[in-house]
């Protein structure tokens, strides 16, 4: 008989490349989105549990969203920017959409001189109102989308506590730990079976055994 031969694969790299940067849990709005959300082709799609995150997987549904920033002012502005600086760039944008509506409100009625309760209607607040309702929507469209996008990165890190396996990796990185640290922060990290998958534990290994100088071949 025969036997079965498989061809060996060579891979060739370049001497710039850093396979650590490849692996890390990045901090910003676009990694996150991508590493956690699987975005593909500017778009994502994500589970939206009508009744929260602990609602009957019957009730869980998928929303679509696209991501473009010749169109997204907040996406253009914050791709880049660390996840906690966008989620308060989200309160940030929240509270200027009610301060808005709270604007348009008022310029459509105001007190009658004559009466001290009736409110009747100003046409001319009336016609700025409706020209400021196509704005006002797309602002509401735009931060209920990052609101929703904001909200299921911040399940995923929680629930996988990636902040923590950022700050190590980081440390790692940069080789400001010392080995000792080092290695008793990764077994910690291995060893909790209950945050982080197999997937997050391995990229740490892979950071530390490419960061690490001289790794005793035992570990």
């Amino acid at each position: 008989s025969t036997t079965s031969f498989q061809r060996p694969v060579l891979i060739l790299l370049d001497r710039n490349v850093d396979l650590t940067v490849a692996c890390h849990h990045a901090w910003t709005y676009q990694a996150l989105v991508h590493d956690l959300l699987g975005m593909r082709l500017n778009k994502v799609t994500m589970t939206d549990p009508s009744g929260g995150q602990d609602a009957p997987l019957s009730l869980h549904g998928t929303k679509s969203y696209d991501l473009d920033s010749l169109h997204d002012p907040f996406w253009a502005e914050n791709v880049g920017s660390p996840f906690p600086k966008v989620a308060d760039e989200v309160e940030l944008r929240i509270s200027k959409y009610k301060e808005a509506v709270e604007e348009v409100n008022r310029s459509v009625h105001h007190d009658h001189p004559g009466a001290t309760e009736e409110i009747i209607p100003n046409t001319q607040g009336l016609a700025t109102a409706i020209s400021s309702l196509p704005e006002l929507t797309g602002q509401k469209r735009m931060i209920d989308m990052h609101t929703n996008i904001a909200t299921a990165l911040l399940h995923e890190i929680k629930e996988r506590e990636l902040d923590s396996y950022t700050s190590l990796e980081e440390d790692l990185m940069t080789r400001s730990i010392s080995p000792d640290k080092a290695k008793a922060a990764l077994m910690a990290r291995l060893a909790n079976t209950e945050k982080g998958c197999i997937e997050d534990k391995l990229r740490l290994f892979i950071i530390y055994i490419f960061s690490m100088d001289n790794v005793p071949a035992g570990d």
